[in-house]
């Protein structure tokens, strides 16, 4: 699992902590690239951090052809992580804090790449933002909404550690959060990136966790009218969504295309870094 990694992350990186639009919270973000260049924001999932795209975040294609930010959701990574239910279990803010970043870092025409929650933060952005500002949308094993009756979308074997996850027992969410990091790749893990996902996982509160849990996001209607040229990528070996999760993406957004990775899993951009990331050069507007 090798890519075309840059050989001077740091000087490459510019950090800036953004506040939030609706409350006092501040997010860890990151850009790398030209400003000059098309923008693309990057939107990790549960219980993960914006390190989860090192893979595209220090690829010297797309730093040459993108301007790349990424960040970490309100409660996770080194972003604020406030000890209220209140703060994460909103049907706006998450889309807001998304809306944060983008102004924040003066982007315009954008691509936004959503990957499991993170597809529903982006379709809620598309909600309470409106699509003026967005070039494209890219989703990744995405969920689209939260909260919203009907069939499950979630694998039964993921659903079985959830207790575990949003558990206030140290020990038992390290467990379940173990489990977790095995589940979301098809192949295992380098040890440095299985540590790293992990401990990003464990430095999630249990209270973001279970607030995310209780929280409703429904962006159907959002999608039923986006109008943007849409690319939908999942793994053929995703073991944390059902593929029907997928077909549902698929069916709202009519301006859309489902691409399949071969030998890939729920992060497939993990999984197959280099097939990704050529998918997102592709995905410019117009493609679809």
């Amino acid at each position: 699992m090798h890519n075309n990694f840059s050989q001077n992350r740091a000087e490459a990186v510019q950090i800036k902590w953004v506040n939030t639009l609706t409350d006092d919270i501040q997010l860890y973000s990151e850009a790398t690239g030209d400003p000059k260049s098309p923008a693309i924001v990057f939107v990790h999932g549960f219980a993960q951090a914006g390190l989860a795209f090192d893979h595209q975040f220090y690829d010297h294609d797309l730093t040459s052809r993108f301007y790349m930010v990424r960040y970490d959701m309100r409660g996770h990574g080194w972003s604020s992580a406030p000890d209220s239910l209140d703060a994460y279990n909103s049907d706006t803010k998450w889309g807001e804090d998304l809306q944060s970043v983008i102004q924040a870092w003066d982007l315009k025409n954008v691509s936004l790449v959503g990957w499991s929650q993170g597809g529903v933060v982006i379709s809620e952005y598309i909600r309470v933002a409106g699509q003026e500002n967005v070039a494209n949308m890219i989703y990744a094993a995405p969920s689209t909404s939260i909260g919203n009756p009907g069939p499950s979308t979630l694998n039964p074997n993921y659903t079985a550690i959830f207790p575990a996850i949003i558990s206030t027992d140290y020990e038992t969410r390290m467990l379940g959060f173990k489990s977790f990091t095995t589940m979301i790749t098809k192949k295992p893990l380098a040890q440095d990136s299985y540590m790293k996902a992990l401990g990003w996982m464990l430095a999630t509160k249990p209270i973001c966790s279970q607030g995310m849990r209780k929280r409703v996001s429904d962006n159907t209607q959002a999608l039923k009218n986006l109008r943007k040229p849409t690319l939908i990528i999942q793994g053929d070996d995703d073991r944390i969504q059902l593929p029907l999760a997928t077909q549902i993406t698929c069916e709202l957004i009519s301006n859309s295309k489902l691409v399949t990775i071969e030998n890939a899993g729920h992060a497939c951009f993990l999984d197959q870094p280099k097939v990704f990331n050529q998918l997102i050069s592709q995905g410019e507007p117009g493609l679809v």
